[in-house]
């Protein structure tokens, strides 16, 4: 049987799209509708972690994955955070929140672990992304080879 490596086999993007889908949710309760600029905070972090993983899985270049997974792992940080702060000061109830919780941190073990395995050298296929694109070699003029900011290479 034959896996193909589409973005919808991609499991910490599916994760990172449910983790979306109960943020919507929670940031519709009225406790939080309230709190405007705490549901908005919410949702753009949430739509921003599926939102990098997608593009990150979609491009073809290197870009996506050295740049754009890791964002996507520090936003799950930053939607634990902003979770947690709503949580203490009492504008989120325990129960929803706490899933939520999970759910970024489970996004942002996924995908430390597609990071961990491209770095080790074999991520052909992990969790659904492509793998490892090859690295041009260094020219003769100094390039480091493979960087996409510079132009050189």
């Amino acid at each position: 049987m034959e896996t193909r490596n589409t973005l919808r086999n991609f499991v910490a993007w599916q994760k990172a799209v449910t983790l979306h889908a109960d943020v919507l949710r929670l940031t519709l309760t009225p406790a939080v509708a309230r709190h405007p600029w705490l549901a908005e905070g919410l949702r753009a972090s949430a739509q921003a972690i599926a939102g990098h993983l997608a593009e990150g899985h979609c491009r073809t270049d290197d870009f996506g994955k050295e740049v754009l997974y890791p964002m996507a792992k520090g936003i799950c940080g930053q939607l634990l955070s902003q979770v947690l702060a709503a949580r203490m000061a009492g504008l989120l109830e325990a129960g929803p929140a706490e899933a939520v919780e999970r759910q970024s941190e489970e996004v942002q073990r996924l995908v430390a672990g597609v990071l961990r395995a491209r770095r080790e050298g074999g991520a052909e296929g992990v969790n659904g992304d492509r793998g490892r694109a090859p690295r041009r070699p260094a020219s003769d003029e100094g390039s480091r080879g493979g960087d996409p900011w510079d132009s050189r290479s």
